[in-house]
């Protein structure tokens, strides 16, 4: 899993990394949304100490990415610049040939999002231990 995410972070394919965050966390909570919140706050305390709690990224990202491949519609990711090193803001979607209109997207940073999903997954690969076993 961690090759997959580094490999994938490279080529900056953000929606397939959060995929794999996202049912990898659901994978160590054994499905259970309670311990899926508890190692949200535990191992992505930066995230779930900005505007975005556990239970919204739960709802929002989680759900979104497993249900619907998406986040919810005023919802999306951010590269660490774009959000100057805060982990959830809002950034500017400017007119496109994909958007028609500019709009702003709450938004949060899938570096430090990966960086703190590689860190556990590395721990719990090392330690051979689920993410119970875990600090």
């Amino acid at each position: 899993m961690v090759k997959a995410v580094e490999l994938l972070l490279q080529n900056k394919l953000y929606t397939s990394v959060l995929v794999l965050i996202v049912c990898t966390i659901d994978a160590f909570a054994k499905g259970d949304k309670h311990s899926y919140l508890r190692i949200l706050r535990q191992h992505f305390s930066g995230l779930t100490k900005s505007e975005m709690s556990a239970p919204e990224f739960y709802r929002i990202y989680r759900n979104g990415m497993v249900h619907r491949l998406r986040p919810d519609d005023e919802y999306g990711l951010a590269e660490n610049k774009e959000l100057e090193g805060d982990y959830y803001g809002t950034v500017y979607i400017p007119k496109s040939t994909t958007s028609k209109k500019e709009r702003y997207l709450k938004a949060i940073d899938i570096d430090r999002l990966s960086e703190d999903f590689l860190k556990l997954a590395r721990t719990v690969s090392k330690n051979s231990r689920t993410v119970e076993g875990l600090p």
